[in-house]
């Protein structure tokens, strides 16, 4: 394939959202190559855009599996379900970090105030005299 095109583009970012990832989605003999999607991304900011908004729907899709395979889990499967829950919630975390990844939680006070500190002012002397105490 040549040129971008909207239409193609499209197909390929529905085919996203719908579970597939770009590999299998580019080894399909009506769709361009992978080096030619990661050129029309890098040449169309709205196309990077738009993938990278079906990269989220290709997580959720992800996450709707985690549910389908935790739900069929047996005690005869467990051991192979737990690989494949594994796998599949690292993909989603990577896809869409701030929906599927670990959510980080910061607690900090911060204290701001207009007068130097004692070792600003410790440092601006020792400036002052060229490093001589």
């Amino acid at each position: 394939m040549r040129g971008f095109s909207q239409e193609i583009a499209d197909k390929i970012c529905e085919r996203m959202i719908e579970g597939e990832d770009i590999v299998t989605i580019c080894k399909d003999k009506d769709m361009p190559s992978r080096a030619t999607v990661y050129r029309w991304m890098a040449e169309q900011p709205a196309f990077e855009a738009q993938c990278a908004r079906a990269r989220e729907g290709l997580a959720d899709h992800d996450a709707h599996m985690i549910g389908r395979i935790a739900e069929s889990c047996t005690e005869s499967n467990a051991q192979s379900s737990r690989v494949k829950l594994a796998a599949l919630q690292w993909l989603a975390a990577k896809r869409s970090p701030k929906r599927w990844g670990d959510k980080i939680e910061v607690d900090a006070k911060v204290e701001v105030t207009n007068a130097p500190t004692e070792n600003l002012m410790a440092f601006l002397a020792m400036a002052e005299n060229n490093g001589k105490k």
